[in-house]
């Protein structure tokens, strides 16, 4: 009786010999069709299931419910090793092959006629029922195994997701420090301007509400020190705070788009370079 055995399903790894083409089965078949085949890759896990014929022959599935076998055929497959040398070709060392018992639905076997064959009869039937309530089993622990495995996998996204949380916490609390810190510009002024940008002296209302500007102007012998807030009253406004020294230089606000940009206006003296420093506060 099949009831001595759980085996379901059999898997034999490749080495690349003549010895892995052929696997042998040992449980009961019942009929040829009772069984699915298919060769994992290694490497990634992939199945691919074989067709009967194209990919392998069976020998004695159904014979006396025992003792068959499947073997590979050369078709050049990306599982086949050797190929094209019948006598050394088998399954490629990167694959597995499985054969798995997998039953009808309907059952051939009847009681209605006794005669000198019902026990056999009996037993054929009784057999093919444990081996599919067996291979229904199988699937049952394969299918808790899935749920563990994935279980797992939502734990491990879970903790990502935090570790993930804090550093991009981490990552705004450096910008937020970065955009508080002091940076420090050059550049030259042009004589007689009206209204030229400087350069680096910007200001993001989706970012930024306020930022103060320290600078020291100098144009020939005259040196213009001062402080300037620029804050977002929608549009942005410019406040003097503090001045000391007259270089002819004064300094307007523009916006276009969200985006302020400090400009500076010179009277007819010469060139002049400008050294200023920015801190810009968030939201």
């Amino acid at each position: 009786m099949i009831a001595k055995s759980d085996v379901t399903t059999v898997t034999v790894a490749g080495d690349g010999s003549v010895a892995t083409r052929v696997t042998s089965i040992p449980y009961p078949t019942f009929e040829s069709e009772s069984i699915n085949v298919f060769v994992t890759e290694l490497a990634t896990g992939i199945e691919t299931p074989l067709v009967l014929a194209t990919d392998y022959t069976e020998q004695n599935l159904g014979v006396n419910g025992i003792s068959g076998s499947i073997t590979l055929v050369d078709a050049a497959q990306a599982w086949i090793a050797n190929p094209g040398v019948p006598a050394t070709f088998g399954l490629s060392a990167l694959y597995s092959i499985t054969v798995e018992f997998d039953p009808e639905a309907f059952q051939p076997g009847g009681f209605r006629s006794l005669g000198v064959y019902s026990p056999i009869t009996m037993e054929t039937v009784f057999d093919r029922l444990t081996m599919a309530i067996k291979a229904g089993y199988r699937e049952i622990v394969d299918a808790i195994a899935d749920v563990a495995q994935n279980t797992l996998d939502i734990a491990t996204n879970a903790a990502n997701i935090v570790i993930n949380a804090a550093a991009i916490a981490a990552l705004d609390l450096r910008i937020i420090v970065l955009e508080t810190l002091t940076a420090n510009y050059k550049q030259t002024l042009n004589d007689n301007q009206s209204a030229l940008a400087l350069t680096s002296a910007t200001i993001d209302e989706l970012v930024n509400n306020d930022m103060v500007i320290e600078y020291v102007a100098k144009r020939g012998s005259a040196t213009q020190y001062g402080k300037l807030l620029i804050t977002n009253d929608s549009p942005f406004a410019i406040m003097p705070l503090h001045k000391l020294g007259d270089a002819g230089v004064t300094f307007t606000v523009s916006e276009a788009g969200g985006i302020g940009q400090v400009k500076y206006a010179t009277t007819a003296l010469t060139a002049g370079t400008i050294r200023y420093t920015m801190k810009k506060f968030t939201l």
